[in-house]
């Protein structure tokens, strides 16, 4: 409770040798604060750098806007696939890659997406399975979100792209930028990987929703679907 609080060390048995000495009341937290665009080269993680991180390492920023963001991070001595798993003010958003043993990995960049974050304070939690094991993360930068790839009109970008899947970089979002040559209506045509539900795969163009990825078989690609970009929305 906010205020005073009491602890109380209880003793079993009447007339047993006890103590305790050496009392600390700290905070918990086991983190850091990022600030956008600014690279934090520090080492956390357990068995590896600061080791004050057993478990689970907090990440906390500051946000004004509603602008989607981006986490770049390197992990190291990332074991298997689930080993380390990201979360976004509770929400899971994907897990740590795999590295060479005691090694950094290639690198990882996770969406934030605007509609997880709130103005205000927002945390980042790095959460290890398994405690006892030697893991970590470096080279954390938080910053606005690019497009993930960019599209020349007339091109077909035959990339994967998706979570557990392809490029298994985008657990919530994935961004295409391009370029109009006029404000003339376009047309996108794509496909869909493993679409379970009608609703489960929105398309949005400039904050604008234009549809939705049609469902197809399990683990395998939709039909394709095409989406009219309608010239009043581009710019």
């Amino acid at each position: 409770v906010s205020g005073s609080n009491t602890l109380e060390c209880r003793q079993r048995s009447e007339g047993y040798i006890w103590g305790g000495t050496n009392l600390l009341i700290d905070s918990t937290q086991s983190g850091l604060q990022l600030t956008l665009g600014q690279l934090e080269t520090g080492q956390y993680g357990n068995g590896w750098g600061t080791d004050q991180h057993p478990v689970l390492l907090s990440v906390t920023f500051n946000v004004t806007g509603t602008e989607n963001l981006a986490l770049s991070v390197d992990g190291y001595d990332i074991d298997d696939a689930s080993e380390v798993s990201v979360w976004l003010n509770g929400i899971f958003i994907g897990y740590l890659s795999t590295g060479p043993n005691n090694q950094l990995n290639a690198g990882d960049t996770f969406s934030l997406p605007a509609s997880a974050l709130v103005a205000g304070s927002n945390l980042v939690e790095f959460r290890e399975r398994t405690e006892g094991y030697i893991w970590g993360v470096t080279n954390l930068l938080l910053d606005q979100a690019g497009g993930d790839i960019y599209l020349p009109l007339g091109q077909v970008d035959s990339g994967q792209y998706g979570s557990s899947w392809g490029s298994d970089q985008h657990p919530l979002v994935f961004t295409a930028t391009f370029d109009a040559p006029s404000t003339d209506n376009l047309s996108l045509t794509v496909t869909g990987y493993d679409i379970d539900y009608a609703d489960e795969v929105s398309v949005w163009l400039n904050g604008n929703l234009i549809g939705y990825l049609s469902k197809g078989p399990n683990n395998a690609l939709n039909g394709g679907d095409a989406f009219v970009l309608p010239g009043a929305m581009l710019t």
